[in-house]
């Protein structure tokens, strides 16, 4: 009975647990890593990526797991994680959730697929050593705080589909260093015209004063 019941255990252990190394990526690649991912059903069909535990530098999503598509990020899967410098994303993912990369200080590199249309509020909340990041073709709001203490950032990269931007997306203090934040917008200066943003989307502090932020049109990267 006692062996049972260790055997059930062992079982379930596995079937939410995914750890160890040589995992094949979306791309056929096989990257050597030594965290441990862990995996709940979210729903009949996909997987949702609830924690990344460990101390890789280059970490690669699974884009799937018991034979299912990983289809999200939950929230604060990646949270305080104060080694990894670049995480790729498959194109089996589309939505990630709020703080899910929060304080993730040394990340320098994150690639966002396509596939992704919703990412939470704070998702990169405080990742001080982002310098650039684009956001995927099918988003359509930044959700307040986004990249909110993110005090290196430089360039951020929008799609046309941008329908809304609250605030705070981008809140920072500036050093004697620092350069004006660039925006750059798929669309034309027209159709930036008509997106909803909330006075405070963006702001940097400068001692006493906020400076603006500049933004360079019609970008066509993001539109292929």
């Amino acid at each position: 009975m006692i062996k049972k019941i260790i055997y059930l255990f062992l079982v379930l252990v596995n079937a939410f647990t995914l750890s160890g190394c040589n995992r094949k990526t979306s791309e056929s690649d096989t990257i050597e890593m030594t965290g441990t991912f862990e995996f709940v059903t979210y729903d009949d069909k996909s997987y949702a990526l609830k924690s990344y535990t460990g101390e890789d530098l280059y970490v690669v999503i699974p884009s799937e797991y018991n034979g299912y598509p990983v289809s999200t990020i939950l929230d604060n899967a990646f949270k305080e994680n104060s080694i990894v410098n670049t995480i790729i994303i498959p194109d089996s993912v589309t939505s990630i959730g709020s703080s899910a990369f929060y304080r993730c200080s040394k990340l320098t590199s994150i690639t966002i697929p396509n596939s992704v249309t919703s990412i939470g509020s704070s998702a990169f909340y405080g990742c001080s050593k982002l310098t650039s990041i684009t956001i995927p073709n099918g988003v359509t709001i930044l959700e307040s705080g986004l990249f909110q203490d993110c005090y290196n950032l430089l360039e951020i990269y929008l799609p046309i589909t941008i329908q809304k931007i609250e605030n705070y997306v981008y809140f920072s203090y500036r050093t004697s260093t620092r350069e004006t934040l660039l925006i750059y917008y798929a669309g034309s200066t027209n159709e930036w015209s008509y997106i909803q943003i909330d006075r405070n989307a963006f702001r940097e502090k400068s001692g006493d004063t906020f400076s603006e932020y500049k933004v360079i049109y019609n970008y066509q990267e993001l539109n292929d």
